[in-house]
Parts: structure tokens; C-alpha cells; sequence
């Protein structure tokens, strides 16, 4: 949770007019999918690949696949912002043209000491959803088996 669901609000701060794009919808994706919807982006797409003829202002991408890497910049609209979460391939040559901007972000750039307070108060006030996510309890002396 802590490294996706600021991303979108934090690195890419979108306005209420804002469009923002999710790429790959793993548990990563899914929180800042959740994390767009807490900053209030007008328009919040899962992105499906085939989606060809869509453009947006906010792209986050949440694998280190490099093909996705591609997609979440050549989605964006002109002056568009694609965050980050993940690493691509180190050599990858990709296209600023129309002042795209790329962003990484190592844990959303947050700050801990502030942010965690506030996570725990979105779940608390039922603005997050974090029950969907678990699919599986164990005992405290079983952790390590849990990985």
C-alpha cells in the first residue's frame, strides 16, 4: 500500500480535471488505481493494451515490463506526466516529443512519518479498501513460510 497509493497524488499530482491512466492491475496497479480516486482525477482508466486511440494527462505504470514502460508514455496527451512504479531496462530508448515528462518514485515520495497516519486514516474512514487484498491470514511464527 505504501508504495502505489500515493503515487498518482504525490509524484503526478493531478487536478480534478485530470485523466490518469493505470497500467497493469496487479495489487500495485489496484492501489494506485484506488490512490487516483483519493486524489480526485476526473476521468481513471485501467488500461487495456488494445486501447490504441486514448490519451491522457497521467499515466502510472506498476510492472517493470518494458513494454508497458512504452505504452505509459505513448498514451500520454502532450504535456502528459508518466510515473513510475517499478523499474524499466536500463538501455530503453523512449519518446519525449510534445514535453512528456517521465518520473520515477521510490516509495511514492512520501514521507513516512506523515503519510502512514494518513493511510491508516483513509481505511479507517472507509475511503480505503484493503480487505480485498488479503487472501490468506497465517500465525505470527509461520511468516516466513508465508513467502
Amino acid at each position: 500500500v505504501f508504495g502505489s497509493l500515493g503515487a498518482p497524488s504525490n509524484v503526478a499530482k493531478p487536478t480534478k480535471d485530470s485523466s490518469v491512466a493505470i497500467f497493469w492491475l496487479g495489487a500495485v496497479g489496484l492501489i494506485a488505481a484506488d490512490g487516483a480516486k483519493i486524489a480526485s482525477a476526473s476521468r481513471m482508466i485501467c488500461v487495456i493494451t488494445e486501447m490504441t486511440d486514448w490519451k491522457f494527462d497521467l499515466s502510472v505504470k506498476c510492472t517493470g515490463h518494458i513494454d508497458v514502460c512504452f505504452l505509459s508514455l505513448n498514451f500520454l496527451d502532450w504535456w502528459g506526466v508518466a510515473v513510475l512504479i517499478g523499474s524499466c531496462v536500463q538501455d530503453t530508448p523512449l519518446n519525449f516529443l510534445n514535453e512528456r515528462t517521465l518520473k520515477g518514485t521510490f516509495f511514492e515520495n512520501s514521507t513516512p512519518r506523515l503519510d502512514i497516519p494518513s493511510i491508516v486514516e483513509k481505511y479507517l474512514n472507509k475511503e480505503l479498501e484493503l480487505e480485498k487484498f488479503i487472501t490468506h491470514t497465517l500465525p505470527i511464527l509461520l511468516i516466513n513460510k508465508a513467502f
